[in-house]
């Protein structure tokens, strides 16, 4: 043999034999009888464990199999009883908490499963929520399959959403806690940034796991499902949010305003659809949607200046609202809009009028009907919407009284009966006309048939100028090319699909 070869066959033997050192000395330290420990391995029937168990350390190896014969629910009974007695004792509760009912279906739940008794007790005594009894009971509310479920829905928003670990846990949780719970077991798949950290998101360690869940043939249907539906959870834990002011879990008022705050962050993020717009889509969304106290929020949103949500939302309700019938609006964009054209007005903001929401219809109905293909810009309120140049005091400013359930406002429906009036006396080529005089003036979607409506108006004995568009809005549209796709700086970007 070459003695190359002679050192490559020599060298791997010394490794091999290296990496047996830690086995062989552990054999050694068994056979001796003066060795006083006892080694205990648990592991599920992994081939490596079983290989070196049944050569090697044979000699010195019990093998107990844990199978059907071997029933750890007692076992699992006696720990749960020892702990709560602790949690009992630490939060000085009732001696019969929790029942023998809650107790057998928490051992039931369990499975034979330690990790699973032991993850209650440390959900109960994690500290965060003062009611270990609210906390059992909303555990024990939800079935082990739920469980599996809400996990991949919380995964789905975290894959989607890179918001910090502390605000996604706020934003989704229904009780303090639930987080923990749920992820727990998942630290060698999912990087669950520490509880002091406020700014790390979670991080998938490998998009395996997203493939998993994906793939219903691997996860199965119910998990695969649960996974997809992960944008309707979170759409519905923003517009709870939206009716109560405030996450599901309670929180301090300090750590409250500054989560809503983050959220408003959230709503506006230039890679996320508009919640509102999400929740426009859903059967339920319009019913919570009209529930809101608007007016609290364009405060809100005020006092943080972002005026872009504002505008934001009065665009988003508006549509699903029906197309070639203006003035025939959904009850829940009458309730948003209403309530954000009076909150803005109490806080001194120039806003839309008639004609605006006219010009609205117009450029909507033909782009419903291809008419506007070359145009890429979407129509937007900017124009319309101006706060005062001095922001107020809020504080001193007497907003009319909030509304949390739908209101009809009469001067909004009498706004719009007039929006419908107007649209019903357009000459019946207005179309062809429209677009004609959008092409050769690039602004006329704001400012253009200013015949047609002067003749409008005459007909119908209204008064006043067209509604003023603000100055200081011409020249953020600097030289724009409208006819391209590109984006103008400056602008955020948001889905318009009227």
């Amino acid at each position: 043999m070459p003695l190359s070869s002679q050192k490559c066959s020599s060298l791997t033997a010394w490794m091999k034999w290296k990496r047996r050192i830690p086995e062989n000395l552990g054999v050694t330290c068994m056979k001796d009888p003066s060795f006083p420990f006892r080694i205990v391995i648990a592991s599920r029937p992994e081939r490596t464990i079983q290989s070196f168990l049944s050569t090697e350390a044979a000699c010195v190896t019990r093998e107990i199999f844990l199978d059907d014969k071997y029933n750890p629910d007692s076992d699992i009974a006696l720990f749960l009883m020892a702990s709560f007695a602790k949690v009992r004792r630490r939060y000085r509760l009732p001696t019969l908490w929790p029942s023998e009912q809650d107790l057998q279906e928490l051992v039931s739940n369990a499975s034979g499963q330690f990790i699973y008794a032991a993850t209650v007790i440390r959900f109960l005594q994690s500290g965060s929520h003062p009611n270990p009894r609210a906390l059992l009971e909303a555990l024990l509310s939800w079935k082990v399959q739920d469980k599996f479920a809400l996990s991949a829905q919380w995964l789905w928003v975290i894959k989607n959403y890179r918001e910090p670990a502390f605000f996604i846990n706020q934003l989704l949780q229904d009780c303090d806690g639930q987080a923990d719970y749920l992820l727990e077991n998942l630290p060698s798949l999912l990087r669950i940034p520490p509880l002091e950290d406020q700014s790390s998101p979670y991080r998938f360690y490998h998009k395996s796991l997203h493939d998993f869940f994906k793939d219903g043939s691997r996860c199965g249907r119910e998990l695969c499902h649960a996974f997809k539906s992960g944008d309707e959870f979170c759409v519905k834990h923003v517009l709870e949010i939206f009716i109560n002011k405030s996450p599901s879990a309670s929180l301090p008022k300090l750590q409250r305003m500054a989560f809503l705050r983050h959220f408003t962050l959230f709503m506006s993020n230039d890679l996320l659809v508009s919640p509102i717009r999400e929740a426009v889509d859903t059967e339920w969304g319009p019913e919570a949607l009209a529930m809101c106290d608007v007016q609290w929020w364009v405060r809100f949103a005020s006092d943080l200046n972002r005026c872009d949500l504002i505008m934001e939302w009065f665009e988003a309700v508006h549509e699903h609202c029906p197309m070639g019938s203006p003035g025939v609006c959904l009850l829940h964009c009458k309730h948003w809009r209403a309530n954000i054209l009076r909150a803005c007005k109490a806080l001194g903001w120039d806003v839309p009028d008639a004609v605006a929401l006219f010009r609205e219809a117009l450029y909507q109905d033909a782009e419903a009907n291809g008419t506007l293909s070359v145009l890429y810009r979407p129509w937007g309120f900017d124009a319309y919407f101006q706060p005062p140049s001095k922001q107020s005091d809020l504080s001193s400013i007497d907003l009319p009284a909030m509304c949390t359930r739908y209101t009809a406002d009469e001067e909004h429906q009498v706004t719009l009966d007039l929006v419908a009036a107007v649209y019903s006396r357009l000459p019946t080529d207005w179309m062809s006309r429209f677009l004609r005089e959008v092409k050769g003036d690039k602004y006329a979607i704001w400012l253009g048939f200013i015949d047609i409506f002067e003749e409008i108006k005459q007909d119908l004995g209204m008064g006043g100028l067209d509604v003023p568009v603000q100055e200081n809005w011409w020249p953020t549209r600097g030289d724009v090319d409208w006819d391209s796709r590109a984006q103008r700086p400056g602008w955020r970007g948001r889905r318009h699909s009227y």
